[in-house]
């Protein structure tokens, strides 16, 4: 693995997953998909191989070639069918990596007409605002190759992936972990390139970074680099299939690093759950192995031998897909391609059938496991027949679409108004060949975990419904008509890297290029398929797995995973109880939805005229607008809405501990209660996001710029803000109960590392509730409905509200969406808003916390050293609302541009790599409430606090020579200087991240839009590579450092001059470093 994962574990950094929904066509568009009749539709389904040579070039504006790629991230129905697929994104710390790896949704959906025949497969069909052409072959040796050349967006780099359908269940079963550890191994060199961080150093010094994963049945390699160093990294990747060095001295070193990923993974739920459902499996399935490995079963004689026949019988040339996105042209691209992959010789391998995990006679079984994070659970699992090569079809979409959903009259809705569960979710793989998994996750609440036999009554009782009702067109409709919309208006490959990897696999999937964009127009309605699953899923068929918070009489015990479990089969009374019990009336199938915009209404929105940046619409007392037009991604009809509304700490009169447990049960009972009143319109693609600081509340809207289901979204999230959500008692106590819950489970549900995030954001912010959760805790107990209802009362008495709407609408629209806020003006000036912390250069302060974790985590150290702002003020202009930022702040960042491209890897290389201190590991630069800091990261399963501590500093003060010995070397500073400046001159990839930038400059009171030419510029000065050295060497020298350890076991020793904080100075420490700014800042830029 190399280090990127870790740069996204460690920055510190909320990842939002926005889970839109299954949707698609509407109406008229679902009839078209319906023209094909059912022997035509067999015979699409059952067409052969057709990769010969095809090329769609990008003016090919043919209806029948319009389709979009999108990341997978931002789908539910994607995510649901990622289930099985995410053990090894998990098991692998590749969460946020392995969800993109997916790349793309399968399924889309859209009105284009499907012409009768054969004809459809001649080309990969695309939406029409894909400007991209494509090119899909086979090399001689039988490798598939997906070609992407898009000129439209220069300065993206290129992205590659390759795809071997190889993963785990293909290795052998005496070295578990084995196909893990080669995707591991091949990263340490080849015989043409045979240094082992050659290839990360290289991509490091060109803009780039790599990873890979390894899943059940494939592995997947991929990297991002600079456009014109990607003839060098792609023929590097090439070589890991052609001739890796795979030597005994990599053997030794990096089996420890597979191993300190698998302790890394001992506190993990869903780790522990993948491994009951393994124990729980049948033994002579593929699915009961362990997949990680670790010292005790990669550490043993014959593994050199055994990597080297796993690679040679495994890693064969037919199981081998290649995609490249690129900005160059297909026949360079071309080219490149089989100048690097030809040389792999041309094999072949059988192909692999698994053996399902759960025959008819290990059925009908119910386990019991104590979770970690004291959750407790019922994850439901029905083994179905395999879904691959009809997944046009969508029936595992329909049934997950009835089952999951959460608006009134539903499971969900039912659990939520008794108060037994909090959320349900459903997903399945389909990507085996034979078998799917369906899977459905209930979240239980206190009152809840009594009842699990109750609950999962109520589901069998829903799929009868279903079963007797059928699955009528207006759920078919409902769940497309959002595709419809998406095939014709947004962006493909906003972001390549994340999509290529998803494109590679599926590229050798497919029997079609058609297929391979997964386009709406090739979609099949067929309930029936849908209706003869929901006649498996019964209780005889089920498998039951219930998470525990308490000790349930467990009988067994796992060595590997340390977890007590038990196990039994379910009772034929029980079976029969669930599969005959009386129908709820509540139960009923959802309505239509009337969230959905119209698609007439999106498509006669008129281009806006470009304006250089944010204009200020409103600046009235208690109001300030900010209105930006959605003029780069015309094609993209959207609207983000932006509100804060900001109250005097100074009318509150409260202290840290009850402000924040005031505004938590607050934001919490509102949420509880939007959770069933705006599901459909987050299936319409609507979605809002809700947060507090010490004096302001958040709130975030986006969604298509149809105005009347945004307005009618809007209200109902206001109403509930302001009114509804406070008027039950029943929700005060239910929120109040689970709050008190999870604070009581704090250490368990936080890792060493979760601890080390919270603690920098306690120290260097703003308070955190979940820092001290004994006070926390005691202040929840303690609080009254009646006391939220107050402070709500006090908190929106006089309030600042400042808005910025960016996307397809006018100004005249902006204004009167912004209109709907409640006013409550107050005077600017007395606002103070932002609370930060000034370390001071007299003494190094070192927060130490002993935590409860699992002894398989020795230690957390991370080290923090603020640098400077990122824009301090050199001009304001009142009149036009901006100001500029200081040329030593520019220098600085462009300082630290040139600093990032090469101390990660070095890092991981010295760190990780050769000393072997864990897992996650990571040195960068971050910048938090707009300072710039440099952060060195280190979560150690085998080194205490004191030990790690040094090796992070040795490490810092190495890298200066390091540094000096790169940049001496002119054609280096020059690949250098050539690198950051192709980081600067990137786009906003999405209407999604230009809206993110502008707002933060705005809250960031910076109003900076052009920051990055600016920056352009200042780097044109930056000609001498010493003074980049200098940087580094001020930076170390710097008196203002922090360091947060978090250890299992007590430690004295300490560096000299240490000033050693922990949770009882910890509140005086922060009221003398306490400062504020002033809320004028946001509206007048000073």
């Amino acid at each position: 693995m190399s280090s990127e994962e870790e740069q996204e574990l460690t920055e510190a950094l909320e990842v939002e997953e926005v889970e839109d929904a299954d949707i698609g066509l509407s109406d008229s568009s679902a009839s078209k998909a319906r023209l094909l009749d059912d022997r035509e539709r067999e015979e699409d389904e059952d067409s052969g191989d057709e990769f010969d040579d095809i090329d769609i070039a990008d003016s090919d504006d043919d209806a029948r070639t319009r389709f979009r790629v999108k990341s997978v991230i931002r789908r539910r129905s994607a995510v649901r069918r990622s289930g099985r697929a995410l053990k090894c994104c998990l098991l692998f710390g590749f969460i946020v990596s392995g969800i993109a790896m997916a790349g793309i949704a399968i399924h889309r959906y859209g009105p284009k007409q499907v012409p009768s025949g054969n004809s459809q497969f001649s080309a990969v069909l695309k939406s029409p605002a894909d400007t991209a052409s494509y090119k899909v072959f086979k090399l001689e040796n039988g490798i598939k190759v997906l070609l992407i050349s898009d000129n439209a967006t220069l300065n993206l780099p290129m992205a590659v992936s390759v795809n071997v359908d190889a993963g785990f269940f293909n290795e052998p079963a005496e070295y578990p972990g084995l196909a893990h550890f080669l995707e591991h191994m091949l990263f340490l060199g080849s015989e043409k390139y045979p240094a082992e961080g050659g290839y990360a150093n290289y991509l490091a010094m060109n803009g780039g970074s790599s990873n890979a994963g390894t899943n059940t049945d494939y592995t997947n390699y991929y990297f991002h680099v600079n456009q014109d160093a990607g003839a060098n990294a792609l023929d590097m990747l090439a070589q890991f299939f052609i001739s890796p060095t795979l030597s005994k001295d990599g053997v030794a070193r990096e089996v420890k690093a597979v191993d300190s990923e698998f302790r890394n993974s001992l506190s993990n739920d869903a780790f522990r759950r993948e491994r009951f459902l393994s124990l729980m499996s049948s033994q002579q399935s593929q699915a009961s192995r362990f997949a990680v490995g670790s010292v005790e079963t990669l550490n043993k004689p014959g593994v050199l031998t055994a990597l080297r026949k796993f690679f040679k019988e495994q890693y064969t040339s037919d199981r081998l897909s290649v995609a490249v996105w690129s900005t160059d042209k297909l026949e360079n691209l071309e080219q490149l391609v089989r100048q690097s992959f030809s040389a792999i010789p041309k094999t072949t391998s059988p192909e692999f059938i698994p053996r399902a995990p759960f025959p008819h006679e290990s059925r009908a079984q119910m386990g019991h496991y104590g979770t970690i994070n004291g959750d407790d659970t019922i994850n439901v699992y029905f083994q179905i027949e395999p879904i691959r090569g009809k997944e046009r079809r969508r029936p595992v979409d329909l049934i997950v679409h009835l089952l999951a959903h959460e608006a009134n009259g539903t499971v969900l809705a039912k659990l939520r108004h008794v108060g037994w569960a909090t959320a349900l979710r459903g997903y399945t793989d389909e990507s085996n060949v034979g078998y799917a998994l369906l899977t459905f996750t209930i979240q239980l609440t206190v009152a809840g975990k009594e009842h699990n036999n109750e609950i999962i009554g109520m589901l069998f009782d829903y799929l009868r419904l279903i079963q007797s009702s059928g699955i009528t067109q207006h759920v078919w409709n409902d769940m497309l008509a959002l595709d419809e919309i998406e095939f014709e208006f947004n962006r493909p490959f906003t972001d390549p890297t994340s999509a290529i990897s998803g494109l590679a696999r599926r590229l050798g999937r497919i029997s079609s290029p058609a297929d391979l964009l997964s386009p709406p127009s090739r979609s099949i309605w067929d309930p029936e398929m849908a209706l003869n699953i929901v006649k498996t899923m019964t209780p005889d068929n089920v498998i039951v797995l219930i998470g525990s918070s308490e000790d349930a009489g467990f009988t067994h015990y796992d060595p590997l995973y340390a977890f007590n479990f038990t196990r039994s089969t379910i009772g034929r009374v029980q079976r029969e109880r669930w599969q005959s019990q009386k129908r709820d009336p509540f139960f009923k199938i959802p309505g239509a939805n009337p969230y959905v915009p119209d698609i007439k209404t999106l498509t006669a929105l008129q281009e806006q005229l470009p304006i250089p940046a944010p204009e200020l619409l409103v600046n009235v007392a208690g109001k300030k607008l900010w209105w930006y037009p959605n003029h780069e991604f015309s094609r993209v009809p959207k609207v983000s809405i932006d509100i804060t509304l900001y109250t005097d700490v100074e009318r509150i009169q409260q202290d840290d501990v009850t402000l924040h447990t005031l505004m938590a049960l607050w934001l919490s009972m509102v949420e509880k209660a939007l959770s069933t009143l705006t599901y459909n319109a987050h299936l319409a693609g609507l979605s809002y996001g809700l947060s507090h600081s010490v004096s302001s509340l958040h709130l975030t809207v986006t969604g298509y710029a149809d105005v009347k289901p945004l307005r009618l979204y809007l209200t109902t999230l206001l109403e509930s803000i302001f009114k509804t959500a406070l008027d039950s008692a029943l929700r005060f106590t239910r929120v109040q109960t689970e709050m008190a819950r999870s604070l009581r489970l704090f250490d368990r549900r936080n890792d060493i590392f979760e601890h080390a995030k919270v603690f920098k954001n306690l120290l260097l912010h703003k308070y955190n509730v979940a820092a001290q959760p004994d006070k926390v805790l005691s202040a929840v107990e303690s609080m009254t409905h009646d006391q939220v209802a107050g402070f709500v009362t006090t908190f929106t008495g006089a309030l600042t509200a400042v808005g910025f709407v960016h996307g397809s609408v006018s100004r005249s629209e902006a204004k009167a969406l912004f209109d709907m806020t409640p006013e409550f003006p107050v005077d600017l000036d007395t606002v103070r808003h932002q609370e930060t912390i000034a370390l001071g250069p007299s003494s190094r302060p070192v927060y130490r916390s002993l935590t409860t974790e699992a002894a398989a985590i020795n230690s957390a150290v991370y080290d923090i050293i603020p640098i400077g702002a990122s824009c301090e003020v050199a001009g304001i202009s009142i009149t036009t609302y901006t100001m500029g930022c200081s040329q030593a702040s520019l220098r600085r960042t462009v300082f630290i541009q040139f600093l990032v491209q090469l101390i990660s890897d070095e890092c991981f290389d010295q760190l990780r790599t050769k000393e072997q201190l864990g897992y996650i590991v990571y040195c960068g630069f971050t910048k938090f409430v707009n300072q710039q800091q440099l952060v060195a990261v280190v979560v150690s399963p085998s080194r205490n606090v004191t030990y790690v501590e040094s090796r992070i500093q040795s490490f810092l003060a190495s890298f200066a020579v390091t540094l000096e010995n790169r940049l001496s070397d002119p054609s280096r500073w020059a690949q250098l200087r050539t690198s950051v400046r192709s980081v600067l001159s990137r786009p906003d990839n999405s209407f999604e991240d230009l809206t993110y930038r502008l707002r933060a400059e705005i809250h960031q009171a910076r109003f900076q839009f052009d920051v990055n030419a600016q920056l352009l510029s200042e780097l044109e000065h930056v000609t001498d590579p010493m003074s980049v050295v200098n940087f580094y060497n001020d930076i170390l020298q710097s008196k203002r450092q922090l360091s947060i350890q978090i250890y299992n076991k007590e430690e004295t020793s300490l560096h000299a001059g240490d000033n050693i904080l922990d949770e009882s100075s910890l509140p005086a420490w922060r009221r003398s470093h306490r400062t504020y700014v002033p809320l004028s800042r946001v509206s007048y830029g000073i």
